[in-house]
């Protein structure tokens, strides 16, 4: 691979993967160790989820991953990667939205933050994909 500079941008979006993916797996780890002081409609949610549920968002994390290590590597694929993963994301919060008390576990400022996060990934992907046209990544 030639040495190539990569964009702020990259490394803006690389930080931001690390830090929020690094954030997950530390707010999991405290849930399911008994750290966390729940409500009741936070219980009763962890209640319905399954190992399905479980798989998605591990799946999530690790192309959520695999998505940010191949930006930093400038490789086209990353495009892919963050469209496979806003799609999933998208598709879970439909999902919990309807099927599921997530937004009353969630409440308003929640479901404001997943609607923010979403927003961004959608930027993330648009930004990767500007990169790609532009020939950055290949």
């Amino acid at each position: 691979m030639p040495n190539r500079k990569r964009p702020l941008g990259v490394w803006i979006v690389c930080a931001y993967f690390a830090l929020s993916i690094t954030g997950t797996v530390i707010s999991l780890a405290q849930l399911l160790a008994g750290d966390m002081t729940l409500t009741q409609a936070q219980q009763d949610y962890f209640e319905t989820l399954g190992p399905t549920d479980y798989a998605g968002g591990a799946t999530t994390l690790l192309l959520s991953s695999w998505g940010a290590i191949e930006l930093f590597r400038l490789r086209a694929r990353a495009v892919k990667i963050l469209l496979v993963v806003l799609v999933l994301n998208i598709g879970a919060s439909l999902y919990h939205f309807l099927a599921t008390n997530w937004s009353d576990a969630l409440g308003m400022t929640g479901l404001a933050g997943v609607a923010a996060g979403l927003s961004l990934l959608a930027i993330i992907l648009v930004y990767a994909w500007t990169l790609r046209r532009r020939g950055v990544l290949s």
